[in-house]
Protein backbone atom coordinates (compact mmCIF):
# COMPACT_ATOMS: atom_id res chain seq x y z
CA UNK A 1 0.00 0.00 0.00
CA UNK A 2 1.35 3.51 -0.74
CA UNK A 3 2.67 4.92 2.59
CA UNK A 4 1.18 8.54 1.77
CA UNK A 5 -2.40 6.97 1.96
CA UNK A 6 -1.69 5.61 5.34
CA UNK A 7 -0.83 9.21 6.78
CA UNK A 8 -3.51 10.99 4.59
CA UNK A 9 -5.72 11.15 8.35
CA UNK A 10 -3.11 12.66 10.16
CA UNK A 11 -2.71 15.20 7.47
CA UNK A 12 -6.50 16.39 7.56
CA UNK A 13 -6.48 16.05 11.81
CA UNK A 14 -3.49 18.90 11.31
CA UNK A 15 -5.61 20.75 8.80
CA UNK A 16 -8.64 20.27 11.04
CA UNK A 17 -6.19 22.12 13.97
CA UNK A 18 -5.76 25.36 11.86
CA UNK A 19 -9.66 25.35 10.78
CA UNK A 20 -10.82 24.84 14.61
CA UNK A 21 -8.21 27.37 15.97
CA UNK A 22 -9.39 29.93 13.23
CA UNK A 23 -12.60 29.23 13.93
CA UNK A 24 -12.75 29.75 18.09
CA UNK A 25 -11.09 33.31 17.29
CA UNK A 26 -13.81 34.73 15.28
CA UNK A 27 -16.82 32.73 17.51
CA UNK A 28 -19.19 34.65 19.76
CA UNK A 29 -20.18 31.52 21.60
CA UNK A 30 -17.85 29.73 24.08
CA UNK A 31 -19.94 26.21 24.48
CA UNK A 32 -19.23 25.85 20.81
CA UNK A 33 -15.13 26.33 20.91
CA UNK A 34 -15.36 23.91 23.75
CA UNK A 35 -17.39 21.76 21.83
CA UNK A 36 -15.09 21.99 18.74
CA UNK A 37 -11.71 21.36 20.91
CA UNK A 38 -13.45 18.80 22.51
CA UNK A 39 -14.21 17.13 19.37
CA UNK A 40 -10.74 17.03 17.97
CA UNK A 41 -8.80 16.08 21.09
CA UNK A 42 -11.08 13.11 21.26
CA UNK A 43 -10.68 12.51 17.51
CA UNK A 44 -6.67 12.99 17.78
CA UNK A 45 -7.13 10.75 20.56
CA UNK A 46 -9.18 8.20 18.22
CA UNK A 47 -6.88 8.85 15.32
CA UNK A 48 -3.73 7.86 16.69
CA UNK A 49 -4.88 4.67 18.87
CA UNK A 50 -5.52 3.18 15.64
CA UNK A 51 -2.25 3.67 14.61
CA UNK A 52 -0.73 2.18 17.39
CA UNK A 53 -3.74 0.32 18.34
CA UNK A 54 -3.69 0.75 21.68
CA UNK A 55 -7.13 0.07 22.51
CA UNK A 56 -10.23 -1.84 20.74
CA UNK A 57 -12.21 0.69 19.61
CA UNK A 58 -15.11 0.30 17.49
CA UNK A 59 -14.67 2.06 13.98
CA UNK A 60 -18.23 3.59 14.32
CA UNK A 61 -16.80 6.19 17.35
CA UNK A 62 -14.38 7.93 14.90
CA UNK A 63 -17.40 8.43 12.64
CA UNK A 64 -19.61 9.71 15.24
CA UNK A 65 -16.92 11.87 16.49
CA UNK A 66 -16.12 13.30 13.21
CA UNK A 67 -19.80 13.68 12.50
CA UNK A 68 -20.00 16.03 15.60
CA UNK A 69 -16.55 18.32 14.41
CA UNK A 70 -18.46 18.73 11.27
CA UNK A 71 -21.85 19.59 12.99
CA UNK A 72 -20.03 22.04 15.56
CA UNK A 73 -18.59 23.65 12.63
CA UNK A 74 -21.34 24.05 10.75
CA UNK A 75 -23.14 25.76 13.41
CA UNK A 76 -20.30 27.96 14.44
CA UNK A 77 -20.20 29.26 10.79
CA UNK A 78 -24.31 29.91 10.17
CA UNK A 79 -24.92 31.14 14.14
CA UNK A 80 -21.99 32.02 16.21
CA UNK A 81 -19.67 34.52 14.38
CA UNK A 82 -19.20 37.76 14.86
CA UNK A 83 -20.54 40.27 12.45
CA UNK A 84 -18.76 43.42 13.10
CA UNK A 85 -15.49 44.54 14.93
CA UNK A 86 -16.74 44.97 18.50
CA UNK A 87 -19.42 41.80 18.95
CA UNK A 88 -16.35 39.93 20.43
CA UNK A 89 -15.25 42.75 22.44
CA UNK A 90 -16.07 42.74 26.54
CA UNK A 91 -19.40 44.51 27.38
CA UNK A 92 -19.15 47.57 29.61
CA UNK A 93 -21.44 47.92 32.50
CA UNK A 94 -23.08 51.36 32.80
Amino acid sequence: MLSWWKNLDLFFLTLSVFAIYRSTRISNNSLIKSALWISWVILFFLIVNEKISLLPIAELIIYITTSSLIFFHIYNLNFCQCKSDDCCAPKSKN
